[in-house]
């Protein structure tokens, strides 16, 4: 039998819907060297013989007799795959005809990369348009080992999900799934590979990955079980994160994602019960002391009391930067922005520190406001898609065209649109001072991004 140069691997579990258009896909790519797995997970529809009624020989079909996890079913056909590149897919993702082509010759071409991480377009469930998901920043660029790592886990899985992904099978080998998760375990393993590996992310989508009710990834029970086991993964990679000053930030984004359920309903006045949320112990993890000089430990700790007593409470009632400014101004500021801030408390006696808006959001004017409380004051405004706000909607400030002509300054402040173009836009600034928070300027991301 003539060993295939790229393995398919298709887990499914009641999929009958939108299978044969998976594996049509497959079929018709403009690269044929492959074999094409499928594992049906204990289905209870025809996903089966959907996928026996293809009589292709390069197809092998598997019928699991008892029922495993999501990521159980990922391992078992990870360790039948004969290829020299791995290439998982969803039930209903469809993979464009030259998918298998381009992921294939990026690696051949570059023998080092551990993976090749590609933009999706996203569609419904009819299988119309809805955009374009910049997975690893949607842009062309070769990451070094260890730099996509952190820059993923400070803001969240920016990186991608199997349906993204080509692997190189060698640097699979001596990993695998965390079969104990329930949808991180993806996240966990392209972490491990990005820690040590170079990767290369690409700027055109080869994959339609579908969004719908009845995804794995939709549904308020799966986005709270993807929230704790990403904060676990968080907490469990803090010594790497710290030593480049990214673990408090990463913390308390991860920590803001599991609790905005509560903070929303208190914000909206909801009696709902949410003392589900609390039901897992990193929620009071001792390294949440380290935030805000204690503060907002404590403030979770009032959160927690007031949700499982219904006691109402307001941002007044919080004295955590973060907490306050999520529930006041929806806007909850990153960790580095806090620090800054709690570092120019309000002193006359000390020349106000000068900053610079780099983009404008309408949420930014929350940044006015604090202006009363700390001691620094926003010298320009400069927006790099071209459209400058008007003078009232900033204030007054004077808006710049560009960062040449600025002087003195001791912070940039990145406002973005979402946090892709946050780190973009910090990224394009000063290159690789994400790794270096003592360089001045600093440049700072004004916002925490909560999905």
């Amino acid at each position: 039998m003539i060993k295939p140069q790229c393995s398919v691997l298709l887990p499914v579990l009641n999929g009958q819907d939108y299978l044969a258009q998976a594996i049509l896909s497959v079929l018709q790519q403009t690269f044929s060297n492959f074999e094409l797995l499928v594992s049906v997970n204990k289905s209870t529809d025809a996903s089966a013989s959907v996928a026996r009624s293809f009589s292709d020989p390069r197809i092998t079909v598997y019928e699991q007799e008892s029922k495993l996890s999501i990521f159980e079913n990922h391992n078992f056909l990870l360790q039948r795959a004969r290829g020299d590149f791995i290439k998982f897919m969803h039930h209903d993702d469809i993979l464009h005809p030259v998918a298998l082509e381009s992921f294939v010759s990026f690696l051949l071409a570059d023998t080092s990369l551990a993976c090749v991480l590609s933009p999706v377009h996203m569609i419904d469930s009819s299988g119309n348009p809805i955009g374009v998901f910049p997975w690893a920043f949607g842009q062309r660029q070769r990451w070094r080992p260890g730099e996509l790592f952190l820059v993923s886990l400070r803001l969240g899985n920016i990186v991608g999900n199997p349906a993204s992904v080509m692997f190189r099978t060698h640097h699979l080998l001596h990993t695998h799934f965390d079969e104990t998760k329930h949808n991180s375990a993806d996240w966990q393993l392209l972490l491990q590979l990005l820690m040590s590996a170079p990767a290369l992310a690409i700027d055109t989508p080869l994959v339609m990955y579908r969004v719908h009710n009845s995804s794995g990834s939709t549904g308020n029970h799966s986005a709270l079980q993807t929230q704790r086991e990403d904060l676990s993964i968080v907490i469990n990679h803090g010594s790497e994160l710290d030593n480049f000053g990214l673990y408090n930030g990463a913390l308390l984004r991860q920590h803001l994602q599991l609790i905005h359920p509560i903070l929303v309903a208190i914000k909206n006045g909801s009696t709902t019960d949410l003392s589900g949320i609390w039901d897992y112990e990193s929620t009071l993890h001792p390294d949440l002391s380290m935030l805000e000089g204690g503060a907002y430990l404590r403030d979770v700790q009032q959160l927690r009391n007031c949700s499982e007593q219904h006691t109402p409470l307001t941002p007044s009632s919080f004295e955590s930067l973060s907490i306050s400014c999520l529930l006041s101004n929806d806007c909850p500021l990153t960790y580095e922005l806090i620090a800054f801030l709690r570092e120019s408390v309000a002193d006359s006696l000390q020349p106000k520190r000068q900053i610079v808006l780099f983009g404008y959001q309408s949420w930014c004017s929350i940044l006015w406001d604090l202006t009363n409380r700390f001691n620094f004051v926003i010298q320009s405004v400069i927006n790099p898609s071209g459209s400058a706000p008007t003078e009232h909607q900033i204030h007054g400030t004077t808006v710049v065209p560009t960062l040449d002509s600025l002087k003195d300054i001791d912070a940039i402040i990145v406002a973005g649109g979402h946090r892709m173009e946050d780190f973009s836009w910090q990224w394009m600034i000063a290159g690789a001072s994400f790794f270096n928070p003592s360089c001045r300027p600093r440049i700072i991301r004004c916002r925490e991004w909560i999905l």
